[in-house]
């Protein structure tokens, strides 16, 4: 198998707006991280998302996957083979990502869905770093998939109205 696998590719469009939905799956090793997480943020860039120069996304990707796949089970080797990987870009709006995993991130079941200390400090500090980086960041309570959302600037003013 190859590094990554795109398993799926979704998208609607009219001439306001567009959604790409992309599926992939990951294989469980380091050197898979920079690639996919440079094919990603070339979607997230033609979806007009990120600035050129605005690096913070693309950082708090690669922390996300370094952890997913550094901090498991290399125990179990049916715990090492892939990681399930779901990108949402809604044009000029926002990406979503969720990254999901066989068994649960080593100390992610401590970690409260708010980043709240409860656990594993390593883990805990990383996540609340990267929660600096995005809009949201959530771990499911059983620590088996990460989310992460990007609001485009003018976006997040406009979502926070009720």
């Amino acid at each position: 198998m190859a590094l990554f696998n795109f398993q799926s590719v979704v998208s609607e469009m009219d001439s306001n707006y567009s959604v790409i939905e992309v599926q992939l799956t990951v294989k469980r090793v380091p050197s898979a991280v920079a690639p996919v997480v440079e094919q990603l943020m070339l979607l997230i860039k033609a979806c007009r998302l990120v600035r050129r120069e605005d690096r913070t996304l693309e950082t708090a990707l690669r922390e996300v996957f370094h952890i997913a796949v550094a901090d498991h089970d290399s125990e179990r080797p049916e715990n090492t083979r892939e990681i399930q990987v779901k990108c949402r870009c809604e044009s000029e709006k926002e990406v979503s990502v969720t990254i999901r995993l066989a068994e649960a991130v080593k100390g992610a079941r401590q970690v409260s869905s708010a980043g709240a200390p409860r656990g594993d400090f390593a883990l805990e500090s990383r996540l609340q770093v990267i929660g600096h980086w995005v809009d949201e960041l959530r771990v499911e309570p059983d620590g088996t998939a990460i989310h992460l959302r990007k609001r485009v600037a003018g976006a997040r003013a406009s979502s926070t109205l009720a």
